[in-house]
């Protein structure tokens, strides 16, 4: 039975704790947080992530913590003209064999950690790495208390990973003058149509909003991308002044119920980073953002740390007919590697035509979504089926 430890209990590192337990091995997860102090903010899973958590049987729980989107609507953020509508609900279904689903994001933490200590792993909070050495045959974890050993460590610590930056390269970034601006508002303050069943994106010049109902429609998250001139950390805890996101969206009238109920609203800078060669180093591997932080703009980031855990699983599982783990873990960061970054590539070009400033340009990107939409429905919903259909939970593609 191998001993492994994980850095990190967020949605990576717990899933890929969850997937470990299930085919024997023993994990230990260390969390740098206090229990419970995960975001109240959304998060988005797309069905390529839903399928890899419904090989472990949690497809059901995720429906009982899920909103389940009919579509994704575009609108013309100033104007409020709907632009076109893309199918997802059972139109996702029949194509990818798994829904799209919409969560607060501690519900789905909760989630994640309950089916980890059904398993018999230990998540360990308030326990920050301080440092890793390595020898032939495992890891030792050094904590603030005491230090561990394992047969391996999977470092799932996020965009400022402890492990990346003790082990491999340093994570060199460059800011792209972008922000987002994140915060959930109770629906029964806001107008019916951003509690429905329904994603919501509208387009403005260099910014865009998407807007999505959580916890079966009583929440509504936010989230305000926009260019940004000066300099903004990349953090999910900055805490700034509403007045910030409704000056910068001022032209966006069809939200100006939504800017006068804004509270808790947090910034984050967005960055470029440097995509790593490799992801392992002995017995040491990396996972989620912690070696390959993607842009939002195609709502991947915690549903390729999904994918991650799942590939990762069942190369562990591989090694124990042969014995060879610095193998399968080799193997593990070269089958990802290439999936993931063309993910993060597309992500780009989504954060371009998102953010069209030129306003013949823009006039051309909307009225190619409409006729498109209007023509053949289900095609931009398509465009993306290498996403929504691939990965190590691949199902046949439409």
């Amino acid at each position: 039975m191998l001993k492994v430890g994980i850095v990190g209990a967020g949605i990576g590192g717990l899933s890929a704790g969850l997937m470990l337990s299930s085919i024997g091995c023993r994990v230990t997860i260390f969390e740098k947080l206090p229990q419970n102090s995960s975001s109240g903010l959304g998060i988005q899973i797309s069905a390529n992530g839903i399928r890899a958590l419904s090989e472990f049987g949690l497809e059901h729980k995720i429906g009982k913590i899920g909103d389940y989107p009919d579509s994704i609507d575009l609108f013309n953020g100033s104007t409020g003209k709907k632009v076109t509508n893309i199918p997802l609900g059972n139109t996702a279904q029949e194509l990818y064999k798994a829904g799209f689903y919409q969560f607060h994001r501690g519900d789905l933490i909760s989630l994640l950690m309950d089916e980890n200590i059904r398993l018999g792993g230990n998540i360990i909070f308030k326990s920050p790495v301080l440092d890793i050495k390595q020898d032939l045959n495992g890891v030792t974890v050094i904590t603030n208390e005491s230090s561990f050993y394992f047969d391996f460590l999977v470092a799932a610590d996020g965009i400022n990973s402890v492990v990346r930056n003790l082990l491999f390269e340093k994570n060199l970034t460059t800011f792209l003058n972008q922000v987002a601006y994140r915060a959930v508002v109770p629906a029964s303050q806001l107008p019916k149509v951003f509690s429905s069943g329904k994603t919501q994106i509208f387009f403005g010049s260099g910014k865009h909003v998407v807007s999505y109902p959580i916890r079966k429609g009583s929440l509504v998250n936010f989230v305000f991308c926009t260019e940004f001139n000066s300099f903004c950390k990349e953090s999910w805890d900055i805490i700034v002044n509403p007045s910030e996101v409704r000056g910068k969206f001022s032209e966006f009238l069809t939200l100006k119920e939504v800017f006068k109920k804004l509270n808790n609203v947090k910034k984050w800078g967005l960055f470029e980073h440097v995509y790593l060669n490799n992801w392992y180093k002995k017995r040491v591997v990396l996972l989620g953002d912690a070696c390959h932080p993607m842009l939002p703009y195609l709502a991947q980031g915690a549903t390729q740390a999904i994918e991650d855990s799942l590939e990762l699983c069942r190369r562990i599982k591989i090694s124990f007919n042969h014995g060879d783990l610095e193998l399968e873990l080799k193997k593990y960061s070269n089958n990802r590697y290439s999936r993931v970054k063309k993910i993060r590539q597309a992500s780009r070009l989504n954060a371009k035509l998102f953010h069209l400033k030129n306003p013949l340009l823009i006039f051309i990107f909307h009225f190619v979504l409409k006729i498109t939409g209007l023509i053949h429905p289900k095609f931009l919903l398509k465009r993306f089926s290498w996403i929504y259909a691939g990965g190590p939970a691949e199902t046949n593609k439409p």
